[in-house]
This record gives C-alpha cells, sequence and structure tokens, in this order.
C-alpha cells in the first residue's frame, strides 16, 4: 500500500515519511533456596560449593562435542549472512521500474490556479524528466484546504485516500498541494504519497532532503510555489538514480556482533563447562556435616568420606586426620 514520503505546513513545520517494509535452563546459586539440592565442584585444587534446582541426571553427564560443533557451524553460517545483508543494506543500488502499469499519464491538477502556463511546461518537463529516468509516474494535484478540512483527520489520509482510488498500482508519487491563497495570511499544508515499488528510489534519505528542500524554499527563501517545486525537485531529480551510502544501518552491526558472540560463548564454552560442571560435582546430603581435607599430593582440597582418592589428581587418601575446616551445611554457603 502506499506510504507517506513527508510533508510539511506553514504555521506546522515539516514530517518524514513512513517507510516501511546455551544455557541448561536449571538455575544455580551460591545461597540456598527452597527445593534446592548441594552440590560440590572439583575444580583447580578448589571446592566450589553451589545449589541447584535440580538434580542431575545421566543426560547432564553426556559428551555434546559434536552436537555444540553442528550448531556453533549453524550459527555461524546465519550470523554471517545476517552480517552480510547488513552490510549490503548499506549500499542502495536504485533500479528503474518497468512501466508495465496502466496508468502511466503524468498529473498536474492545479485546483487554484496557482501555475501559469509557464509553470505548467516546466513542472511536466521536469515530471517527465524524472519518469523517464525512474519509471515512476509523478502527480502533483493542488487543492484548496477545504477540500480535506473538516472531513479528514489530516492531508495525509486525504492524499492515501486519493492514491488508492485512483491508481491500482504501487509506483505513483503523489504530491498533494493544499492551501487558502485568498487569504492575507496564505495556510498553506502539503504531502507526499509514494508506492510501495518506489521504495528503492524514493528513499528515506531522498524523500527527506526533498522535504528540506521544499519546505525551506516555501519558509525561508519565500519563493513562489513553482520556484519551490521545482527547486526541490530537480535537486531529487538530478540524484534519484545514483547510488547511496547509508551509514545509519550500520549502527546495527555492533549490536549484531555482541549478540553473536553472547550466543556461540553459550552454546560451546559456556555449555562445555557446564558439561565439566557437572562430571565434577557430588551431591551433598541434606542436613549432614562435611569435612575437608588436603590432598598430601597435589595439596588440593576434596571432603573426607565421599572419594576412595583424590578428586584433583587421583592420590591416595589416607584415614582422616586433622581437617582444615569443619563444614556444615551453614559453612558451605560462600
Amino acid at each position: 500500500m502506499p506510504h507517506s514520503s513527508g510533508g510539511g505546513s506553514h504555521g506546522g513545520g515539516s514530517h518524514g515519511g513512513s517507510h516501511g517494509r546455551g544455557s541448561s535452563g536449571h538455575r544455580t546459586s551460591h545461597s540456598y533456596f527452597p527445593g534446592s539440592t548441594r552440590y560440590a565442584y572439583y575444580h583447580k585444587g578448589r571446592i566450589e560449593y553451589y545449589y541447584r534446582d535440580a538434580e542431575y541426571t545421566a543426560e547432564d553427564f553426556k559428551d555434546k562435542s559434536k552436537s555444540r560443533l553442528i550448531t556453533a557451524l549453524i550459527l555461524c553460517v546465519f550470523y554471517a549472512v545476517f552480517i552480510v545483508a547488513i552490510l549490503a543494506g548499506t549500499f542502495n543500488i536504485p533500479r528503474k521500474l518497468h512501466m508495465d502499469y496502466p496508468d502511466t499519464s503524468i498529473v498536474i491538477s492545479d485546483g487554484k490556479n496557482l501555475l501559469s502556463d509557464d509553470d505548467l511546461l516546466r513542472i511536466g518537463e521536469s515530471f517527465s524528466e524524472f519518469q523517464d529516468k525512474t519509471g515512476i509516474t509523478p502527480a502533483l494535484l493542488i487543492i484548496d484546504n477545504s477540500e480535506w478540512m473538516g472531513h479528514y483527520t489530516s492531508l495525509e489520509n486525504y492524499a492515501y485516500e486519493y492514491y488508492v482510488q485512483r491508481w491500482d498500482d504501487e509506483k505513483h508519487w503523489l504530491i498533494v498541494y493544499s492551501t487558502d491563497s485568498d487569504k492575507e495570511w496564505e495556510d498553506w499544508y502539503w504531502e507526499g504519497m509514494q508506492g510501495d515499488d518506489t521504495d528503492n528510489i524514493l528513499t528515506t534519505k531522498r524523500t527527506d532532503d526533498f522535504r528540506e528542500d521544499f519546505q525551506k524554499g516555501l519558509l525561508q527563501n519565500r519563493q513562489s510555489f513553482t520556484d519551490s517545486f521545482l527547486a526541490a525537485f530537480d535537486s531529487l531529480n538530478d540524484v534519484c538514480m545514483q547510488m547511496s551510502f547509508q551509514p545509519i544501518v550500520l549502527i546495527a552491526l555492533p549490536f549484531v556482533l555482541l549478540h553473536a558472540s553472547l550466543f556461540l560463548y553459550a552454546v560451546t564454552i559456556g555449555a562445555k563447562k557446564n558439561e565439566e560442571k557437572a562430571r565434577n560435582s557430588v551431591k551433598l546430603e541434606k542436613d549432614v556435616q562435611y569435612v575437608e581435607d588436603t590432598c598430601k599430593w597435589c595439596g588440593g582440597l576434596y571432603i573426607h568420606g565421599i572419594h576412595l582418592s583424590c578428586p584433583h589428581c587421583g592420590g591416595t587418601i589416607d584415614p582422616l586426620g586433622e581437617p582444615i575446616n569443619v563444614a556444615s551445611p551453614e559453612s558451605l554457603i560462600r
């Protein structure tokens, strides 16, 4: 459906157009929470105590390196395609539309008698050049404010309805200029309405430039309507089929790269660490006092009574001697 390409008014300024078209899933904590199971994790000679909302199952101890690799490769391909699309989107190469639609007649309708014969000729020539270059058929409609005020909530709604009732395609660019030029203080408005197929040529940047030039000509330079309109339209005509660079698209790139890095970490290194933690953890029974001791071979800490050998180096464990610490359920919380 057609959409606004921007507009403005004498007293209300201007506006732009409306272009459109690894975790395990389980909770863990270093503090106790209701329903949690207590575990001790052996890592680099130390013991880490933590609580988990469910006991480990056989699935948690499986080696999933192959599935991690496949998932990582799929994600890399996905993000690579996404990043290439972002980079490609920074460049816009206009393509002329096929003029295969029924009504390609250029419309210049002056309901306020603002245009002289010379004005009609000049605008017609500029419109013809634009149509030849782009394949877009332009139309200019000049009306009295009474045509839409009191009947429509905005000139944009009027322009939209005029477009869809007049044309069945998405290849026109309608510009509606509304005024009460017979008054001492002219109260004028204007609105652009473009078909969706024109977006590759009438980009947001192009229509914003046209809007600013047209509005500036009417307000600041106090030019006539025709001079203001043609100055803006001819400027657009000169550049409309040139390739344009849109650096604003690159704003999304850092966020995509950050998201990709975090996601890949979660499904690869993070998942691997979770599996390692599952394999190197032991369940601690509720309300049981456990005694920590130091391995005489490697100096690593371990808990007496649940191992036949050191969980760090595999060395033999002597009978309980002087403990490093007596770990009650409360003291195990770190």
